[in-house]
């Protein structure tokens, strides 16, 4: 498994942390994993860490597969979702423009710090990707 699930009760959030390279199966098994806890803890902050991880590409069908069950989980979607990539080349880029075409509320940042203030809502600011 290239990730762990915390709850940080310090700043009333899920976050998922990932490590190496990281297949969309991995990505989905999270999400389900992470839905779940959503649901359990009513906590509507999402933190997905890419800092020591990359996102493997595996072609449209699998990115648009995974940007759609991330659209349509009813749990997700109240929920802000953060996630931390130093590089952008970390990330999907097509998942990102996926979810965002589909109102996702997603943000990318580069700064864990940032993407926690993003979350609890004291800085509003975008962050350098999502809608």
């Amino acid at each position: 498994m290239s990730y762990e699930i915390l709850v940080n009760d310090e700043h009333d959030l899920i976050e998922v942390r990932y490590r190496g390279a990281v297949p969309v199966s991995e990505r989905e098994r999270a999400l389900t994993r992470v839905s779940s806890l959503v649901r359990q803890t009513g906590l509507r902050a999402v933190l997905i860490n890419f800092s020591a991880a990359q996102a493997e590409s595996e072609g449209f069908e699998s990115s648009n597969r995974f940007a759609a069950q991330l659209s349509r989980d009813p749990n997700l979607r109240t929920c802000q979702v953060a996630y931390l990539a130093i590089d952008a080349l970390q990330v999907n880029a097509v998942v990102e423009a996926l979810a965002a075409a589909r109102q996702f509320p997603l943000r990318r940042f580069h700064d864990r710090a940032a993407a926690i203030r993003w979350l609890d809502g004291s800085d509003p600011g975008p962050g350098v990707g999502g809608y």
